[in-house]
């Protein structure tokens, strides 16, 4: 369920569930798309102008891409009876810094995932999940049917369950006894204007991210990508988040 900028009374009923969660949430569905690990690389600028408009948007918003500073790769991840496997092995993403030149009003969000049932308070929108191609990865393709996300900061932790350790495992290999902190970012599926490329619908509007810090594990590895905004060679660092398909169930906007 989503609920855009309600009436001053659902707002405060809205706010209420989210603050003090719910407990007849319905079951988390089957995703389509996967887990992502993302890994810290060594920064690279990037200079680009895009329009970006999802649930939280009226209208397109104008933004500058700054950097780029993660990138991740889809993951198989185990935790206690729980084992989710990788579906798309081409799906990738680049996180790109943004600078966003509207200014966001604090949201409280309810939303859950295989973790549990989370509210969390949210404000700037700090980067980009663009889909890529790693085209040093033997017989890659670019993704097909992955969404752009616009990932906002998660200033306030309301209520969330305790996360369990996890082991993961991606294309630079497994890691037993993962531990996840957060979450720290809240992403939502964007459609992206930017010069030369057509704006189409999305794939999934139902769809978004948690992302949580993750334990960190160093993976030196150079790679090189391809994504909408051209060609790079990453030196990847170390893990540094790890990003979960979540179901957005409601929220309140607070005006400033």
């Amino acid at each position: 369920m989503t609920a855009h900028r309600p009436t001053a009374f659902a707002a405060a009923i809205a706010l209420a569930l989210a603050v003090a969660g719910c407990t007849t949430s319905p079951a988390i569905p089957t995703f389509e798309i996967d887990h992502f690990r993302f890994y810290e690389v060594e920064p690279q600028p990037a200079e680009a102008e895009v329009a970006l408009k999802g649930q939280f948007d009226d209208d397109f918003v104008r933004a500058r891409v700054e950097r780029v500073t993660h990138f991740g790769n889809p993951s198989r991840k185990v935790h206690a009876a729980h084992e989710t496997g990788v579906k798309r092995p081409d799906d990738h993403f680049t996180w790109y810094t943004i600078d966003q030149q509207r200014e966001e009003p604090r949201r409280t969000i309810r939303f859950r995932n295989q973790f549990g049932q989370y509210s969390v308070d949210t404000r700037k929108a700090r980067a980009l999940l663009v889909p890529t191609q790693k085209t040093s990865h033997a017989g890659s393709a670019f993704p097909d049917r992955l969404d752009h996300y616009k990932c906002y900061q998660v200033i306030r932790l309301n209520t969330a369950p305790a996360t369990p350790a996890l082991l993961l495992g991606d294309q630079f290999g497994s890691q037993q006894g993962v531990a996840i902190i957060g979450p720290r970012f809240f992403c939502v599926p964007v459609v992206k204007r930017h010069p030369g490329h057509e704006t189409r619908p999305l794939f999934d509007e139902e769809t978004h991210y948690a992302v949580y810090l993750a334990t960190q594990q160093p993976r030196p590895v150079e790679i090189t990508t391809r994504d909408q905004f051209g060609e790079r060679e990453l030196s990847v660092l170390e893990t540094a988040f790890f990003a979960v398909p979540t179901i957005k169930q409601v929220f309140v906007e607070h005006p400033d």
